[in-house]
C-alpha cells in the first residue's frame, strides 16, 4: 500500500494459476471487510482461496475483489483506517 494506492502482486503459485497483478486508488475503495471461507464444491473452494476467510475489497463501481492474506484482522483494520471507511 502506498499513500495513494493499494497494490497486489501474486506470488509464484498464484501467478502460475492465472493470478494477476491488481491495484486501485485508495479513493476508489468503498468498504473493506472479510469474506467467509467457501463451503461449496471442493475445486471452487480450493482454487478460489476459499479454504480460509478472505479480505474483501468493495469498490465505488460496485465491484468486489477477494484476497487471501495473513493476519486478516490487522489487514482489515489498517485498510479501513487508510480509506476512512468503516468495516462492516
Amino acid at each position: 500500500m502506498t499513500n495513494a494506492r493499494l497494490l497486489f502482486n501474486p506470488h509464484h503459485l498464484d501467478h502460475a494459476l492465472a493470478g494477476r497483478r491488481w491495484s486501485v486508488s485508495l479513493e476508489d475503495i468503498e468498504t473493506v471487510d472479510t469474506e467467509p471461507r467457501l463451503t461449496g464444491g471442493f475445486l471452487d473452494t480450493l482454487f478460489g482461496g476459499g479454504l480460509r476467510n478472505r479480505l474483501r475489497i468493495d469498490l465505488v463501481d460496485e465491484s468486489a475483489d477477494l484476497f487471501v492474506v495473513n493476519d486478516l484482522g490487522t489487514a482489515v483494520t489498517v485498510l479501513t483506517d487508510s480509506t476512512d471507511g468503516p468495516a462492516d
